[in-house]
């Protein structure tokens, strides 16, 4: 029998607890955890004390977790945003000075935030009943923990997300309350309590937050506020609550949202619930209609989980030790396909001597070929345009042969004339070009779409977009893709399995990740571990490569449709410097949220409000000021939420608003405001320099839209099985080389 321990630190209060797990590879825990609660203020004492709990003990494993920034890597504490936890600390230095060699080695101990550790906790553990061997029903989800700060944990398909630090997402900054129940006017006036940021979530709605509003009612105790159900600070708790729900269904898309901390009860719940369909207002589709259980109370009613998660992650530990690496959560299994996995390691440093050498999509499926593919490539977006190419080894090879369907009315916003069948505009248009050109459409080996809206590639469908002037040819569908390809006999021998159908925002992340190393390499010219892709144009919206992967789960990521803080001009009538004030219904460029980043900061805002595109508004217009402002909050978002190597910013607003050095004023401004709203916390970006390397200019313009389509059909030419039935579509599926941004185009549709 071997044993693993845990302890979780909290300011306060520290949690320890050890178990045993059997001799065999993957074993699961055995007989009872032996657990206690230890009362301790600061780092010295609370590891002290810790370490008489462990005395006489050897340990296999130790998992740390901690409330505050953890690097699990370094196994150093960064600090947090409670006294007398606030200055950093070597975990495992510590570890070694008062709980001792003897219990545990310098090299056996693992790291983790306490949220982090919570969600583990919440996937695998049967809550209070301390009964391990959940039934993994749960692939997909996201933990806060509420507590003094408000912390996120995330677990995507039985793996959790581990990067430098777990997601900041309490520090996530949120729009202001207001009392439309009570008809109270005015915004929520409390200061907010982050030393940081002030009114971001944890600011506002964390359990220190509520203990200063309740000082403000007379109320002496949470205890005393649980027994008034109706008190109206449990609206305000509810909205912001909510509103982080909305971000993360908005930038995650988990099939579950936990809440826990001791705050955490049935009737909040249920007022989350209902805030958050109403801000969701039915788009995207995926978090239309769930279950009520899609957001839920955790099942441990204390602050056992993280101790329990960290027993899990400890186990984990001692099965890396095994032969084989990255255990599932929960199981022995292990991840397939990784990088670290011998199956690819070989073939991985070959490509890297001689790219053009291996085609690493064939590796995965076991059938190397050199065959040359004929594909063909439909984006969608405010036009439609379409590519024919040819493609080797995942390469794209020779000239490309492109156009824009221009009898296809444009979609924009406002909008004008009546809703149109986009599926039957697109099959005319294809039915006019195969007439013309017939050669074109033989001997297809892949079709790839790259399209705007909610897309199902599952399915294959275009379920839903924000804009309103398209009509759906099914319930719940504008483009049945399968249709329009497949059963239309437009292109003669191609299969289903053969169309690979992706919303844009992923397809071009993909496509500036594997096909420009400028977007991809950090510091030392070495690939960055993850990309995080905005596009701002039309509509906003974003995607992230993840460890060489877009993560899938409800569905892909809508950004664009988070509500961000309102600039403040956006909230001001009439003045000298705002001349025309913000109508968020007569100048929002998304109809369904009127006030997400689409409708404030997409080219539809700006031409509705001062009747001109960004690009050709002078440099001081206030319009510049108000765009950076949002964008800045959109990076500070996916910063806070994924932690990225790179954020990169493309669409029009910046392929049309270039300066010098290629770059726009646009992307300096960005960085200027994320170096202020971040005020110091992500400890990653506190200089000029270090924002600079994090948010950067795509090189891509707007040949992006039919190269992304391509990429996907090369996904859809090389697979049997597409990737985005296995979940998710590995970035290392495709070669890893330049030739995509180089290839000359021709052909160009009169």
């Amino acid at each position: 029998m071997r044993k693993v321990g845990s302890i979780a630190f909290y300011p306060g209060a520290t949690n320890c607890a050890h178990a045993t797990i059997g001799q065999n590879p993957g074993s699961h825990f055995q007989g009872s955890v032996e657990d206690q609660l230890i009362e301790s203020r600061y780092p010295k004492e609370a590891f002290e004390k810790a370490g008489q709990f462990f005395k006489g003990q050897t340990l296999e494993a130790l998992c740390i977790t901690m409330y505050g920034i953890v690097d699990a890597e370094k196994r150093y504490f960064m600090g947090s945003t409670q006294e007398g936890w606030r200055e950093p600390l070597d975990i495992a230095e510590f570890c070694q000075r008062y709980i001792g060699p003897d219990v545990i080695s310098r090299e056996n101990i693992v790291c983790s935030n306490d949220s982090a550790a919570a969600a583990v906790a919440e996937y695998v553990w049967k809550g209070e009943a301390k009964i391990y061997g959940n039934e993994f029903g749960r692939t997909d989800l996201v933990y806060f923990g509420i507590l003094d700060g408000i912390g996120s944990g995330v677990i995507q398909d039985g793996y959790l997300w581990d990067g430098f630090a777990q997601p900041e997402m309490g520090h996530l900054p949120v729009r202001r309350f207001i009392d439309t129940i009570r008809r109270r006017s005015g915004r929520d006036p409390f200061p907010g309590t982050c030393p940081y940021h002030y009114d971001c979530v944890e600011g506002l709605a964390s359990q220190y937050a509520l203990t200063e509003r309740m000082k403000l009612h007379g109320i002496a105790s949470l205890r005393d506020l649980l027994a008034q159900e109706n008190h109206e600070l449990w609206d305000i708790q509810a909205y912001y609550l909510a509103e982080l729900a909305v971000v993360a269904g908005m930038m995650l898309a988990p099939r579950r949202i936990i809440f826990g901390g001791p705050m955490i009860h049935s009737s909040l719940i249920r007022r989350i619930r209902n805030l958050f369909d109403q801000q969701v207002a039915s788009y995207p589709s995926y978090l239309t209609k769930l279950k009520p259980e899609y957001i839920s109370e955790s099942e441990f009613r204390n602050i056992n989980a993280p101790l329990f998660g960290g027993l899990e992650l400890a186990r984990l530990a001692v099965i890396d030790r095994q032969p084989g690496k990255n255990a599932r959560i929960g199981s022995p299994k292990l991840k397939k396909y990784s990088t670290k996995d011998s199956l690819f390691a070989e073939y991985i440093d070959k490509a890297k001597k001689s790219p053009a050498a291996v085609d690493l999509r064939m590796v995965r499926m076991g059938k190397p070929s050199t065959t040359t593919k004929k594909i063909f490539g439909l984006s969608i977006t405010e036009t439609v345009q379409w590519a024919f190419a040819k493609a080797i080894n995942g390469r794209l090879d020779g000239e490309i042969i492109e156009g824009e369907f221009a009898e296809i009315p444009k979609s924009t916003v406002p909008f004008q004339g009546n809703p149109i069948h986009i599926q039957f505009e697109i099959l005319e248009a294809l039915k006019g070009l195969r007439g013309e050109r017939p050669e074109l459409f033989e001997g297809i080996d892949g079709i790839g779409v790259s399209s705007i809206g909610v897309v199902s590639p599952e399915d294959r469908k275009l379920v839903g977009i924000a804009r309103k002037n398209w009509a759906p040819v099914s319930p719940g569908c504008l483009i049945n893709f399968n249709d329009l390809f497949f059963s239309s006999g437009l292109f003669s021998g191609i299969e289903k399995a053969q169309i690979e159908v992706q919303n844009d925002a992923p397809a071009r992340c993909l496509t500036e990740y594997y096909y420009d190393s400028k977007s991809r390499s950090v510091e030392g010219g070495r690939p960055g571990r993850s990309l995080m892709y905005l596009m701002v144009g039309e509509g906003v919206n974003g995607a992230i490569i993840h460890d060489g992967e877009l993560p899938f789960m409800l569905g892909h990521p809508e950004l664009g449709h988070q509500l961000p803080q309102p600039h403040i001009l956006d909230l001001l009538d009439q003045s000298d410097r705002n001349p025309i004030p913000f109508d968020e219904r007569r100048h929002t460029g998304c109809p369904k949220h009127l006030r997400c980043f689409e409708g404030v900061a997409s080219r539809a805002r700006f031409r509705a409000q001062w009747g001109a595109e960004l690009s050709d508004l002078p440099p001081d217009h206030v319009a510049w000021e108000i765009e950076a402002y949002y964008l800045s909050q959109l990076a500070m978002n996916a910063a806070l939420t994924h932690d990225p190597d790179r954020i990169l910013f493309g669409g029009h607003m910046f392929t049309a608003a270039r300066g010098e050095e290629d770059e726009s004023g646009l992307i300096k401004r960005v960085r200027s405001k994320f170096l202020k709203q971040n005020a110091g916390y992500l400890p990653k970006y506190t200089s000029a320099s270090a924002v600079e390397r994090l948010i950067v200019q795509a090189s891509m313009g707007e040949e992006i839209k039919v190269k992304s389509a391509l990429v996907m059909a090369c996904v859809g030419a090389s697979l049997s099985v597409p990737a985005w039935r296995n979940r998710t579509l590995k970035a290392n599926q495709l070669a890893n080389d330049n030739e995509l941004a180089s290839v000359s185009t021709s052909g160009e549709r009169e």
